[in-house]
């Protein structure tokens, strides 16, 4: 079966429907148990098997901007944990089943032919264990999150292990879980580094240039980190949600390229952002926010202010 079973352009009309999500990047959403597809000219997704379940998301943005949905992996892959597009607008797809036997990244035309692989699980450089997120650069570079190794990993368009920075630790430059990495469009990477509680900068050598944030319930403290994004000015907005206390909370909070705290909504004082298990956060280029909840399967869309759209 091909990767990308059903690839919709704007050229068409009508709507996707799929039973879960398993991811939603920049410029694209990965959508999984897709029951019927339609061509669409603006982005609408139903999620579930009818259109009278979950929520419908859809926008007069073109699908070409949106780029692909990706429905099913080619065969002998298994299910992507995490799919981006690179500038070539190649799908770059990580694997992972918690470090068993299939840990791996696999690069794919968008037509689904396999152009490379590489990675395994393990902790030398260029392996990997429990990896949580994946990002691209201008160059299409391939940074990793790698979790379970407290680093980041850097790759070459070709898979070539180029470098990894960080260790377990408290220090700066050190994680404690790294979960999420994002670019922003001056190659400056942002890493969620979870266990600490705090958001570390770094520049596309690994060198250590920010650090802000700490644990806690109030702005620019942090709960629980699931994810983290830069727009296109450079703010980046962070996704947290409980701490494992057994308080029920979500939240998004923004903040300058220096780490300087701007806004932030919550489910608290938001009638919208009400999630069940919140995964990902992300910005289209327009740099409205998306936001996905496996726990849901299904995404809202806010205004670079926390204003809700749908």
């Amino acid at each position: 079966m091909s990767l990308v079973s059903h690839i919709a352009h704007a050229a068409s009309a009508g709507s996707v429907t799929t039973t879960g999500v398993i991811g939603v990047e920049k410029t694209k959403a990965t959508l999984e148990g897709i029951t019927s597809l339609t061509g669409v000219t603006e982005r609408g997704f139903e999620f579930g098997t009818t259109a009278s379940y979950g929520q419908t998301i859809q926008d007069t943005t073109p699908l070409t901007e949106f780029a692909t949905v990706v429905h099913s992996a080619k065969e002998g892959d298994g299910t992507p944990k995490k799919i981006i597009l690179d500038t070539d607008n190649n799908i770059v797809a990580l694997y992972d089943d918690y470090g068993h036997s299939t840990t791996k990244i696999v690069k794919y035309s968008v037509s689904g032919d396999k152009l490379l692989e590489f990675s395994s699980p393990g902790s030398s450089d260029g392996l990997l264990q429990n990896p949580g997120t994946i990002a691209t650069d201008s160059l299409n570079n391939i940074y990793v999150a790698d979790t379970g190794n407290n680093r980041i990993q850097k790759f070459d368009a070709n898979g070539n292990f180029i470098l990894a920075f960080g260790t377990q630790g408290v220090s700066i430059g050190e994680f404690q879980d790294p979960v999420s990495v994002s670019i922003d469009n001056s190659g400056k990477l942002y890493v969620a580094d979870r266990g600490n509680s705090r958001i570390q900068k770094f520049d596309s050598s690994g060198n250590f240039l920010l650090s802000f944030g700490e644990s806690g319930f109030d702005d620019e403290q942090f709960l629980t980190l699931v994810s983290v994004a830069a727009d296109s000015a450079g703010n980046v907005y962070t996704l947290e949600h409980s701490d494992g206390s057994g308080i029920n909370r979500s939240r998004v909070q923004k903040f300058s390229s220096d780490g300087s705290f701007l806004l932030s909504w919550d489910d608290e004082n938001s009638n919208n952002l009400d999630f069940h298990y919140p995964t990902t956060i992300r910005m289209d280029r327009n740099d409205d926010v998306y936001i996905l909840s496996d726990g849901d399967y299904y995404i809202q869309k806010f205004s670079p202010q926390g204003a809700f759209i749908r």
